[in-house]
């Protein structure tokens, strides 16, 4: 929660996003902890973590009229992200320690988990985003001009020599 809102904060995010953020993280981070819980493996419970985190985010996108990017980052930042088991990998390279190449791919695997499913996540909520934003707003456009046929700009009269014997319209 408070790294969501200190991420906010060093991407100078407006004040209206940090409290959507720090709740969303909130939201992700429960879930992914329920999912454990539940049984899933890390890889799993992440991914279905942020495919949830890329839904909400972007129908509050939507509702705020921001970038969805500007609340999913400091969102999965603040829950998903495997700083622990990224770090933990790094010190098995530094020892020498023979599983390191397996922690660190497991790592990297949870990161390219919580991308994919960010993004599988937007795409489920796209639809019915784009329908909410119908709904919430009606714009009436009154054209006077309903014709949608090309204006002729430039006539085209054929060669013309330059010495004014074809008349120029």
């Amino acid at each position: 929660m408070v790294s969501a809102g200190a991420n906010c904060f060093v991407q100078q995010a407006s004040a209206r996003v940090i409290p959507v953020a720090v709740v969303l993280s909130v939201a992700a981070g429960a879930a992914l902890w329920q999912l454990k819980a539940f049984g899933l493996p890390l890889l799993g419970a992440t991914f279905l973590a942020s495919v949830l985190l890329g839904v909400l985010s972007t129908y509050a996108a939507v509702r705020m009229r921001t970038a969805v990017a500007a609340i999913a980052v400091p969102a999965f930042c603040g829950a998903l992200l495997p700083g622990v088991a990224v770090s933990n990998a790094l010190l098995n390279v530094m020892s020498g320690s023979s599983s390191s190449v397996l922690d660190f791919g497991s790592a990297v695997t949870v990161a390219l988990a919580i991308g994919a499913g960010l993004v599988l996540g937007g795409l489920f909520a796209t639809p019915g985003a784009r329908r909410a934003l119908r709904r919430g707003r009606r714009i009436h456009v009154h054209s006077v001009h309903s014709d949608t046929t090309a204006l002729p700009v430039i006539r085209d009269s054929g060669y013309d020599p330059g010495n004014g014997s074809v008349p120029r319209w």
